[in-house]
């Protein structure tokens, strides 16, 4: 099955940053997303935008962070991990299956 590796190294000071992914065999894949908000980042949806799970991360300090989604569909495991702490695991299963990856965000920032 195809699993991603996603990693992003951005200096947080105001604002959002979003990414995504696709992962999964054709035809089933399913849209993993990671977004910071406020003092938290999350795994979300693409197809859906709705949060899986989320954690509590400072990042808009000014700072730079390294952030990783890796995406794993055979074990049903998306693991983040910002500047080489792992902050939790969400199911792969719980993102929505997606339609049209090509559409959604990839290195998205606002």
């Amino acid at each position: 099955t195809v699993g991603r590796v996603l990693e992003a190294t951005f200096q947080g000071e105001t604002g959002s940053v979003s990414f995504g992914v696709g992962s999964g065999p054709s035809g089933t894949q399913r849209g993993v997303g990671v977004r910071f908000v406020g003092a938290t980042v999350e795994l979300f949806s693409l197809a859906t935008q709705l949060a899986v799970a989320a954690w509590p991360f400072v990042w808009m300090d000014g700072n730079k962070h390294t952030v990783r989604v890796l995406v794993d569909p055979d074990n049903d495991v998306v693991s983040l991990v910002a500047d080489d702490i792992l902050l939790g695991t969400a199911f792969w299963t719980a993102f929505a299956f997606e339609t049209d990856l090509a559409a959604r965000l990839l290195g998205y920032s606002t």
